[in-house]
């Protein structure tokens, strides 16, 4: 009786499963141990092809490739595929040991799909899944999978907590370097003992008083962008600002309902932009969005690189009051997993003329002892763990926000990037909220604030002054006194 063709099949694709130490170009990182395409098991009906001197593994109906790995310990993985269009691009989930990993449209180009996940070394399961397979009369929608690379960063490992984290999270979500003078400065906790300006005491009463005559607001619905990533299957738009035009692939959820407050700001990330390459950012400024004629009319734009290795500056036109990018916003994203790994995005009133690193300039030209860039931080001995929020559970969402903010505050520290354009008003930024169009669901996030507003988090007995109706105790928000203005200067230069 002849083998049974899936038998043998399979019998192939574990004998074929050899691998090989090759560099992963343009990444940053290299390869330890790669699986190609051709030599996983794979499902009835898939196909083997060669192309241009690439053999691949090409899904033609729903189902999964798997591979049985021993791998050394990596930073994460890369998947190497394209697909065939059809009223839609192909979608491949990448699993590790059953966990789900990625899960990416992929384009009619070969492109690679970077999954920051670290690895720990020995024996995984590795699993690609089409999901989402269509055919008509005209087109049939594939994926192709070339390769999957298992990588480790390239050059000096990262020595701290902090960095290694960084190099392991997603740039989409925690975008920018690790230290230096610009946006990755954010990135670098505050090292203990860091010297304090002069006029720190100065800067921190002024604040105070301030916030006892206008609430510090946690802002999420005006003035703030959502944070959208583009894919391949996106439609590009032109963009009129600056006095130029360029192209840019536009999620169908940024819509002129999309942005708020009059600065109408929008980010859009592109994974693998044609113009600009890996790692693209556009960030608009009084954006008007029309999705007919599939343009946008901008006052002002910026194009950054969001990658690891970019420090945030614009590569073409320009940043936002601090002249950088929309670096510090906190992320929806980052507060469900617990932890918020930078230095908060902050606002203020009148500042001065004046900056200093990691900002490259000011446009505002206050009165007020503020400089563009200045870092503030929460004194380190202030117990975050019992910090409250008015009428929440000390176990509820929101005052797991509240303290998920006050450690940020006293590892990473504030930084000021923006006028706020209001007197005595200042703001910590965070992404919009999907209730004004945004991306972020905060109320699914962390709860419902008192009285409505995500200010009540944050705001201490001081600003019971403002005679808002929010009884708040010694223990409630941020204790604002206690924040102190570093020195000039970032850490690691």
């Amino acid at each position: 009786m002849p083998p049974h063709p899936h038998r043998t099949r399979a019998a192939r694709a574990a004998a074929l499963a050899s691998v090989a130490l090759v560099a992963v170009l343009g990444l940053g990182c290299s390869a330890t141990i790669v699986v190609e395409g051709e030599s996983m098991t794979r499902p009835a009906g898939a196909t083997v092809g060669t192309e241009s001197g690439v053999t691949y593994l090409t899904l033609g109906v729903n189902g999964e490739a798997t591979a049985r790995v021993t791998a050394p310990t990596s930073d994460g993985l890369v998947l190497r595929a394209r697909g065939t269009a059809c009223a839609g691009a192909p979608r491949a989930v990448v699993k590790l040991d059953g966990a789900t990993v990625a899960d990416a449209e992929v384009g009619t180009a070969w492109s690679d799909v970077r999954i920051a996940t670290p690895v720990t070394g020995g024996a995984h399961d590795l699993r690609v899944d089409y999901t989402n397979d269509y055919a008509t009369s005209t087109c049939n929608r594939n994926l192709d999978i070339d390769k999957i690379a298992f990588y480790t960063l390239d050059g000096p490992k990262p020595t701290g907590t902090a960095e290694a984290a960084l190099a392991a999270s997603d740039p989409a979500v925690q975008p920018y370097r690790f230290g230096g003078p610009f946006a990755g400065a954010l990135n670098e906790p505050i090292p203990a003992g860091a010297a304090l300006d002069p006029r720190s005491a100065t800067v921190t009463g002024d604040m105070v008083a301030s916030m006892r005559r206008a609430r510090v607001r946690l802002q999420q619905e005006d003035g703030v962008p959502g944070v959208w990533v583009a894919g391949p299957q996106d439609p590009f738009f032109t963009i009129h600002a600056n006095g130029q035009t360029l192209r840019w692939r536009v999620p169908a959820g940024v819509t002129a309902g999309g942005v708020s407050g009059a600065d109408a700001p929008v980010v859009i990330l592109d994974p693998s932009h044609p113009d600009y390459g890996p790692e693209s950012e556009l960030r608009l400024f009084r954006a008007q969005i029309d999705r007919t004629a599939r343009t946008i009319t901008a006052e002002g734009h910026g194009v950054f690189h969001y990658g690891h290795t970019s420090d945030g500056r614009a590569v073409e036109g320009w940043g936002t009051g601090w002249g950088l990018s929309w670096a510090g916003l906190v992320r929806g994203s980052e507060v469900r997993t617990g932890e918020v790994n930078h230095a908060l995005r902050m606002t203020a009133p009148a500042i001065s003329a004046r900056w200093r690193a990691p900002a490259i300039k000011s446009d505002q030209s206050g009165d007020r002892p503020l400089e563009m860039g200045m870092r503030l931080q929460l004194d380190p001995a202030v117990d975050c763990d019992t910090r409250t929020v008015p009428g929440r559970s000390a176990t509820g969402p929101e005052t797991r926000l509240l303290r998920m903010l006050c450690r940020a505050l006293q590892r990473y520290g504030a930084v000021v990037t923006d006028g706020s354009g209001m007197a005595d008003l200042y703001s910590v930024l965070m992404e919009l909220d999907t209730k004004a169009g945004g991306t972020a669901d905060w109320s699914s996030i962390a709860g419902s604030p008192p009285n409505g507003l995500w200010g009540n988090v944050i705001r201490d007995q001081n600003a019971n002054a403002t005679g808002d109706g929010v009884v708040r105790s010694a223990t409630d928000g941020i204790p604002w006194a206690r924040m102190r203005v570093l020195a000039a200067g970032t850490f690691s230069g």
